[in-house]
């Protein structure tokens, strides 16, 4: 494996939904908002990838989840607050450009 290849491999997250489907992520940054620590991700699926297949990333939206803890053990959890949403997705676009979608 090149050193690319492993870096990227690091930069990997797999999370599973409540019907045990597993989607593969590309960490795209890390930052925080409000002192909370949020993540930006890209999907590796193409099952997630709904573009016309001219560009091969173009509907992969970027997704944002905070990083927390419940009982004791790290966690991700899904943005759902109006206003955390809007804050963390300004944030985003000033990073990454116009955001298409689902965070």
């Amino acid at each position: 494996m090149s050193e690319w290849e492993q870096k990227v491999e690091e930069q990997r997250i797999t999370l599973v939904d409540s019907q045990d489907e597993e989607y593969n992520f590309l960490i795209l940054d890390e930052f925080r908002y409000n002192d909370k620590q949020y993540l930006a991700l890209a999907s590796c699926d193409e099952k997630t990838d709904t573009g016309s297949g001219f560009d091969p990333g173009e509907a992969n939206d970027i997704t944002v989840v905070r990083v927390g803890e419940a009982a004791g053990q790290p966690m991700l959890f899904a943005v759902t607050n109006g206003d955390e949403l809007y804050g963390v997705a300004k944030l985003v676009e000033e990073r990454f450009g116009h955001l298409g979608g689902a965070m």
